[in-house]
């Protein structure tokens, strides 16, 4: 991958963590209602482009281990008094960005082993 490239897709990936976790936060105190669908189908997109042009072979498995943290972080955490459920939707919203991108991750990991 060429320098721009790399550059670009980091910065893919700090947008899309970024945006989820502000989303998360307008949505969880109540700020932002009502949140349109596209936003979550925008996420998914951002989180499969992080998968196919971020994460290296090396990266893969690590990768999906903390795909797996997040997605269950982001419904134990609920059971925090008092800010349990804040937590829990800014997990939410990066995990709706992180789950595609670990699918994506394993998919092309399965791809490479196959071979």
């Amino acid at each position: 991958m060429n320098k721009n490239m790399k550059k670009a897709s980091w910065i893919l990936f700090l947008v899309g963590i970024i945006g989820a976790v502000i989303l998360g936060l307008l949505e969880g105190s109540n700020l932002w209602m009502n949140v349109p669908e596209w936003i979550g189908v925008l996420f998914v997109l951002v989180g499969i482009s992080i998968g196919v042009l971020n994460i290296t072979n090396k990266e893969s498995v690590p990768f999906m281990i903390s795909v797996l943290v997040i997605a269950g972080g982001a419904i134990a955490l609920a059971v925090i008094p008092v800010i349990g459920d804040l937590i829990q939707t800014i997990f939410g919203r990066i995990a709706q960005v992180a789950i595609p991108a670990g699918i994506t991750v394993a998919l092309i990991t399965l791809y490479h082993k196959s071979k």
